[in-house]
């Protein structure tokens, strides 16, 4: 982390920095119990599937919390990962755990009980007593962790005697929590022992904090805030894709997690589908096709990907001069299909047994680089395809998803995200900074006292660049619904293949 420090703060002085927040992926930490020393191996990367089994098993109980994910806890989320351990042999009454940016604010500060509500409410199954006050239920006891759940799903130790995964839980822009840098951690990193830490945050949340304050300030003049948020949806694209919308009452969407309250937006209840397959679809679909493979050694990814794209563009310039100057380079798919579920479906369907298909393969050009080309492409369809199922779903379920903000390391594919926009029938709308970045920015101005407020920050520190703003290329609609049925169809005929085959 002092590199880190270092290489951001580079031209600024230390003194000058007064707050500090920390974002991660939910991936899940252990450290001991006794002595709060961490140990080796002792973080579950977010994207580990090996609890596919004892996520099925609390799915099974149709618990009352698993309302708030979408009827259907994920592999990916915590309780499923530790009963996992346990059923493999770890005393898990030995352990602390925590999310990845919990541990790391919980170590800066030398206090291992407090926790984030953005990650308990989201990766944790903790419920806040006002979402039930909303719901007119009283399932909850007064600690908001369920302990008839946690008794349910065999994994009551976490609670009793000891809380083992968070007895304190603090909401994100809280101003007085008086959170500082331990002297120990302070030199450690560089930094001096005033810096107010904020509450943590998983990394795409304060993405999406940034970019629907981007949009607030965008749209504004044109339309209530009610309305810019229920017609606006966050999509963070990188390794995996992220799809945040929220809303002033709780919206229950089976396959889709949620609703969230006070998880991202204080006073405001947070969806979230997703697709955990995307930039790694994308890269390993590259590095396993035979070119990539017979020019990896002359050529760096990078250079391949610039062949990719030139190949596609050379391609649409010569049909736009033979044909008609209404050619898309979307039409190059016409036959070739591509259903993106290699590492399951994360929504709308939460099925994580689901498998890839590819339909349209020819072997005349199997190691081409138009090969290549042609499956990136669709592989990018197939992406957007998902989001818009994602998208569809939510609509079906109160919002009117009109607009894309999106962030991550693919919105800056200029290729990625024209098919997104074509697909999702939705205008993109990008910022020229780190949303991650400036999400977490954001909530350190707040704690740290310079804005009064999560909106009073962002209307000073979020704002789009209109020129990064892609636009609907309308002529494409019509192919795309096609493809679309496509889509769909290839996912009940994978289903109908399954039931053949098991007679």
């Amino acid at each position: 982390m002092k590199e880190s420090i270092n290489r951001s703060f580079n031209n600024l002085n230390i003194n000058d920095i007064i707050g500090l927040c920390f974002d991660a992926t939910c991936s899940l930490v252990l450290i001991n119990k006794k002595d709060l020393t961490p140990f080796n191996r002792n973080i579950i990367l977010w994207a580990d599937h090996r609890a596919i089994e004892e996520a099925k098993e609390i799915n099974e109980t149709n618990h009352f919390v698993l309302k708030f994910v979408g009827n259907e806890i994920s592999p990916e989320m915590q309780l499923p990962k530790i009963l996992n351990l346990k059923r493999n042999g770890l005393d898990i009454t030995k352990y602390l755990f925590f999310d990845l940016s919990d541990y790391l604010t919980c170590q800066c500060v030398n206090n291992f009980k407090i926790r984030s509500i953005n990650t308990t409410t989201c990766k944790w199954t903790f419920v806040d007593k006002q979402t039930l006050k909303d719901l007119n239920k009283e399932e909850m006891e007064e600690s908001n962790w369920n302990s008839n759940f946690f008794k349910t799903i065999q994994l009551s130790e976490l609670l009793t005697p000891n809380n083992l995964i968070g007895e304190n839980i603090l909401p994100l822009t809280l101003q007085e929590n008086n959170l500082k840098l331990t002297k120990e951690k302070s030199l450690e990193l560089g930094l001096h022992e005033n810096i107010i830490l904020s509450i943590p945050i998983i990394d795409a949340h304060a993405g999406g904090i940034a970019m629907l304050g981007c949009a607030l300030n965008r749209f504004k003049k044109e339309e209530t805030v009610e309305d810019i948020l229920n017609e606006t949806i966050v999509i963070i694209a990188g390794t995996s894709a992220c799809h945040l919308t929220v809303s002033k009452e709780p919206r229950f969407i089976k396959g889709i997690w949620g609703p969230y309250h006070h998880a991202m937006i204080p006073n405001m209840y947070l969806n979230e589908g997703g697709q955990s397959y995307v930039g790694k679809l994308l890269d390993d679909l590259i590095e396993s096709h035979s070119y990539y493979i017979l020019q990896k050694d002359k050529k760096d990814k990078k250079i391949i990907l610039q062949e990719i794209e030139n190949y596609l563009q050379n391609y649409l310039q010569n049909n736009n001069q033979k044909e008609q100057e209404n050619y898309f380079v979307d039409y190059l798919t016409k036959n070739l299909h591509i259903l993106d579920y290699f590492n399951g479906n994360r929504s709308p369907l939460a099925n994580y047994e689901l498998l890839g298909m590819i339909i349209g393969l020819s072997g005349h050009y199997i190691s081409s680089l138009e090969s290549l080309s042609l499956l990136y492409l669709s592989a990018i369809q197939s992406i957007a395809y998902g989001s818009k199922f994602i998208i569809e779903e939510m609509n079906k379920n109160g919002y009117n998803i009109k607009r894309i903000m999106m962030c991550g390391g693919l919105s800056n594919n200029k290729l990625f995200v024209q098919q997104f926009a074509n697909i999702c029938d939705c205008n993109i709308y990008r910022s020229e900074q780190d949303a991650m970045l400036l999400g977490d920015a954001v909530l350190a101005s707040v704690s740290s006292k310079v804005y009064s407020d999560l909106f009073e920050a962002t209307n000073n520190m979020c704002h789009l660049k209109d020129e990064l703003t892609v636009c609907v290329q309308k002529e494409t609609l019509e192919y795309h619904q096609r493809k679309y049925k496509v889509y769909k169809e290839m996912y009940n005929d994978q289903m109908k293949y399954k039931n053949i085959m098991t007679g």
